[in-house]
């Protein structure tokens, strides 16, 4: 059944769902909820199946480590194939979730209730969730971050990270012929932390109005010790523009906001040191980035 699956489905789930309009006839918010809630612990569950069958394959082969090319092909390329199929449905719901409680007509797109809901859908996983709102000048985006687990899979791909921004488009006249607005997905972002857990999201100050800077944490799952990657995504309300991609480090870290940077401090693993580092953002004439901070200029 595996085999069969093609990669390309997923694309095509999550491109249907990004057709739907925040301002459609939607059922009543709870019975979207509960629905919702439903269909991707359904998806949800299957995950865990898949994992399941994976490790009985691996049983049966009896070749956890060093297993020969005819069963890493079949039983290692299969597993991450139908796993993908499955999550892109869970996002594809998630969309449309998104989509359907989004509401134009409030300042905020129901920010609050669209936090809420991400709660009240996805499995209890412990992974960060949060909502953005920005004002561009000429619209408005919803910026959308979540995480979601393959399974019960310890691996580099243990988890499957989304970060997604919705903006504010025209869809037709109502009745009174006023034009109505609603939102589209314009870009995603966040595919380098997959399979990253322990996850940390920090909203910075944006050296340039009208755009959002998130700092992204987390720590390498299965690896033997915290694995810490940083990622700094910035959206202009077009498009997500990663800014800093440091290398791994071997710590345990925590972030802190500052007036037009960030700091960060923490151990780092089996070393007798510590870090504390400064950084400042910058962002002129479309030229971003960050600047390490001479040690006695932190604050």
């Amino acid at each position: 059944m595996w085999s069969t699956m093609k990669p390309f489905l997923a694309a095509c789930l999550l491109g249907g769902a990004s057709l739907g309009l925040a301002q459609t006839a939607v059922p009543l918010r709870d019975d979207l909820v509960a629905a919702t809630r439903e269909r991707i612990r359904v998806l949800d569950s299957r995950l865990l199946e898949i994992g399941d069958e994976w490790q009985k394959r691996l049983d049966a082969a009896n070749c956890h480590v060093g297993c020969p090319p005819e069963v890493t092909n079949r039983v290692g390329k299969e597993m991450p194939i139908a796993m993908d199929v499955v999550l892109a449905q869970i996002h594809a719901e998630v969309e449309s979730f998104v989509l359907r409680t989004a509401d134009t007509r409030q300042a905020d797109l129901n920010k609050g209730s669209v936090a809420q809901g991400l709660e009240q859908i996805l499995p209890k996983s412990g992974l960060t969730r949060a909502v953005f709102v920005l004002n561009s000048g000429n619209h408005r985006s919803l910026i959308v971050v979540y995480a979601l687990l393959r399974g019960h899979i310890q691996t580099p791909n243990g988890t499957s990270v989304a970060i997604r921004a919705y903006n504010e488009t025209t869809i037709g006249n109502s009745p009174s012929g006023l034009s109505r607005t609603g939102l589209r997905l314009a870009d995603v972002a966040g595919e380098d932390m997959n399979g990253y857990a322990g996850l940390e999201l920090t909203e910075l100050h944006a050296p340039e109005a009208g755009k959002v800077w998130l700092l992204l944490s987390g720590r390498a799952m299965g690896a033997n010790g915290p694995n810490t990657r940083m990622r700094i995504y910035q959206y202009d309300g077009e498009t997500f523009k990663p800014v800093w991609m440091p290398e791994n480090i071997w710590g345990s870290f925590d972030v802190s906001v500052t007036v037009d940077g960030f700091n960060i401090v923490g151990d780092y693993y089996r070393q007798d040191r510590k870090r504390r580092d400064g950084y400042i953002l910058y962002d002129y004439d479309g030229i971003t980035g960050v600047i390490l901070l001479d040690p006695q200029f932190i604050r």
